[in-house]
């Protein structure tokens, strides 16, 4: 397999420079032992391949100086321009042919995995594209979709704010077998708003999670304590009024988050399928504001799902009463508050269109 395509089993895929924040923690789960999804990266090194024309660096320097000026008319236009540009050029040689070659069967999905995310300062949640059953022949345009959205307006904006140049950053391109999902979801390793670190907190909805991100369905809050080992509130989401977890899925969902969180270090966060678990993401999760409580103890945010998998979201906002950073809590990238003592609301059920 080429040095631009690498499989999630292959000894360099946990580098986190070559493959990305999501593939390399990705790559330590199913190393581990979890049930991750099989999967393929479209490297960091690809990616720099394709914006190494002149063109590109001439229009890259430029965007730093609109960056600079705090232009955001001419940022957007040349970010726009290089999305364009990187489009046009599509994936270095060979890649397309090794992509095929070495891509799980059936439907996948597409995904970006930058090398600037889950950061301290800096999750990146909701930046980037990613795809959704994807197949043969839109494949290696949807690699370049995800190569191109590290210069959507959002990630432009989000990293300038952030104090990173464009240069800084690479986008790997995580794909992976798709498993279509009954329920997906969210779930926290503790409450994000009590900070309770013995409670899980589970949000989710049937399907891709799609109605709960767009605002036209609410997602299932579940509250569940494990040192109790009981379910403490469940809330079903609008009208609906059967639950899309049982208390075994609950308890299931409970103990994997628990095991990630105890056994991988707060950098975790996952998806699910069914009581054995499906993981396809893993992110890190902020402390509830205003604590001092150090990383370790930090809560392990994941994405779960009773038969498929979902994206897991971070969060970064500012807390009214703290100087600290929180996160942007929703698929769709707008700023979602969990967690502040003035804001409680927490994020919405997460899919895999974006990340």
């Amino acid at each position: 397999m080429t040095a631009l395509v690498r499989s999630l089993d292959h000894e360099s895929a946990t580098v986190r420079e070559l493959v990305g924040g999501k593939a390399s923690v990705l790559a330590r789960l199913r190393d581990r032992g979890f049930s991750v999804p099989e999967g393929v990266v479209v490297t960091t090194e690809a990616y720099r391949e394709t914006l190494d024309t002149p063109e590109m660096e001439e229009t890259l320097a430029a965007l730093r100086d609109a960056v600079a000026r705090d232009d955001d008319a001419e940022r957007r236009r040349l970010a726009s321009d290089l999305r364009a540009a990187i489009r046009e050029r599509g994936l270095p040689a060979g890649v397309a042919e090794a992509l095929r070659e070495a891509r799980p069967g059936g439907s996948v999905a597409v995904r970006s995995s930058a090398t600037a995310e889950d950061l301290p300062d800096a999750s990146f949640a909701g930046q980037y594209d990613s795809f959704l059953d994807a197949g043969d022949d839109d494949l290696p345009e949807r690699v370049v979709d995800c190569m191109a959205s590290a210069f959507g307006d959002r990630a432009v904006a989000y990293r300038a704010a952030a104090g990173l140049d464009a240069d800084e950053v690479a986008v790997a391109v995580l794909v992976q077998r798709f498993v279509e999902p009954d329920v997906s979801g969210i779930a926290f390793s503790a409450d994000p708003v009590s900070g309770r670190r013995s409670v899980t907190v589970v949000d989710a909805g049937p399907g891709r999670g799609t109605a709960q991100v767009s605002g036209t369905a609410t997602a299932d809050t579940v509250r569940f304590d494990r040192s109790e080992d009981r379910i403490l509130e469940y809330r079903t989401g609008g009208d609906r009024d059967s639950r899309v977890l049982s208390p075994g899925d609950v308890r299931s969902l409970s103990a994997i988050v628990a095991r990630i969180a105890d056994g991988a270090g707060p950098r975790r966060t996952w998806s699910g399928r069914s009581s054995t678990g499906r993981y396809r993401s893993s992110r890190r999760a902020r402390s509830p504001p205003c604590s001092r409580s150090p990383s370790r103890d930090r809560p392990t945010v994941a994405s779960t799902c009773t038969t498929a998998s979902a994206t897991a979201r971070g969060c970064r906002r500012r807390c009214p009463r703290s100087s600290s950073t929180r996160g942007r809590g929703s698929s769709t990238g707008s700023a979602v508050p969990w967690g502040c003592p003035t804001r409680t609301r927490r994020p919405p059920a997460g899919t895999c269109s974006s990340t």
